[in-house]
C-alpha cells in the first residue's frame, strides 16, 4: 500500500510538474527582428539551382525571388556549388593516383584541383552575376575555418543584408551565428529534431531556438516532418517558415497550403510548371 502511494504521489508530481512547463511555455511573447530579410513579401519562392542559366531564366519571371545555393567550401577557403555527381572522381583517386589523395572529403582538396578532375562545379563568384533579392546559402561541408570563409565571402560581395545561411550541421551555423549575430540564420536538423521532439509532449515552447527561419522538407523517409503545433510555436515567435525542397506539383500544394513565407523548388519543378 505505502508503495502505490509513493507511485501515485510521483505521478502526480510529475503531471504538475508537466502542467506548469506547458502553461510557462504558452505564456511568453516575443519581438520580431527588425531586419530587411524578416519582411520578405509572403509567400516568396525560391530556387535550388545549379544552373546559372536556369536561375537567370527563373529570376526574369520574378525578381522579387531568391536563388538557394548548396555550398562546398575547398581546403583554400573556396566556395563553390556542384552537382550531385561532381565528387564521383574521389572515388577513383585513391587506386589511380594515391599520391594526390587525400581522402573522401571534397573539402581537403585546394579547388583547382577540384576543377582539373570535374567540370562539373561554379565557384560563388560567378554566381553573383545573378541578382535575386535574396540568397539562401546552404554549406555543406563541416570543414576546418568554413566560418572564417563564409564570413570573408559574404562580407567582400556586401551580402549582409540579402543572404540567409543555414546548414544541416548545427555547429557550421552556431560557429557563424557567434562571429556574426547579426546576420540572418536558418535551422538546422538538430534544431528541427529538438523542436519535433518536444512538440509530441506539447513542449515545444520551452524550445531553445536561435535561429530565424525555421527550414524543413514535408517529409524524409516517409515521416512527417512539420505540423501544425510546430508551425504555431514558430510563428508565436515572430520566425519565418521555409518549406522544401519541392520537386513536383503535388508536394508543392501541400506546401502552400501551410503558409510558409518561403517555398523552396527544385529545378525539376520548372519543367513541369512549363508543360502545364
Amino acid at each position: 500500500m505505502k508503495l502505490l502511494g509513493i507511485s501515485v504521489f510521483i505521478v502526480f508530481s510529475a503531471f504538475a510538474l508537466w502542467v506548469m512547463a506547458a502553461f510557462f511555455a504558452g505564456s511568453q511573447s516575443y519581438t520580431p527582428y527588425d531586419h530587411p530579410l524578416m519582411k520578405l513579401k509572403n509567400p516568396s519562392t525560391a530556387l535550388q539551382s545549379e544552373s546559372l542559366q536556369t536561375a537567370s531564366e527563373f529570376l526574369s519571371e520574378d525578381p522579387g525571388r531568391g536563388i538557394l545555393l548548396r555550398l562546398h567550401v575547398s581546403r583554400d577557403g573556396q566556395l563553390f556549388t556542384a552537382t550531385s555527381n561532381a565528387f564521383e572522381f574521389l572515388k577513383k583517386l585513391a587506386s589511380e593516383n594515391s599520391l594526390e589523395f587525400k581522402g573522401l572529403k571534397i573539402h581537403q582538396y585546394n579547388y583547382d584541383f577540384i576543377k582539373s578532375q570535374t567540370e562539373h562545379t561554379i565557384p560563388l563568384k560567378a554566381w553573383m552575376i545573378l541578382a535575386p533579392a535574396y540568397w539562401i546559402f546552404d554549406i555543406q561541408d563541416n570543414a576546418i575555418d568554413v566560418d572564417r570563409y563564409v564570413v570573408e565571402t559574404v562580407e567582400a560581395e556586401k551580402l549582409e543584408l540579402k543572404v540567409i545561411i543555414r546548414s544541416s550541421t548545427d555547429l557550421v551555423v552556431s560557429s557563424l551565428k557567434k562571429r556574426k549575430p547579426l546576420w540572418i540564420y536558418g535551422s538546422s536538423q538538430s534544431d528541427n529534431t529538438v523542436m519535433l521532439t518536444m512538440a509530441s509532449a506539447y513542449l515545444e515552447g520551452l524550445t531553445r531556438f536561435d535561429r530565424d527561419f525555421y527550414f524543413t522538407e514535408l517529409t524524409y523517409k516517409n515521416r512527417n516532418m512539420i505540423n501544425d503545433r510546430v508551425l504555431s510555436e514558430v510563428r508565436k515567435r515572430q520566425k519565418k517558415i521555409v518549406i522544401g525542397p519541392v520537386e513536383n506539383l503535388e508536394d508543392k500544394s501541400k506546401a502552400l497550403a501551410l503558409n510558409p513565407d518561403i517555398l523552396i523548388i527544385k529545378e525539376n519543378l520548372l519543367d513541369t510548371q512549363s508543360q502545364e
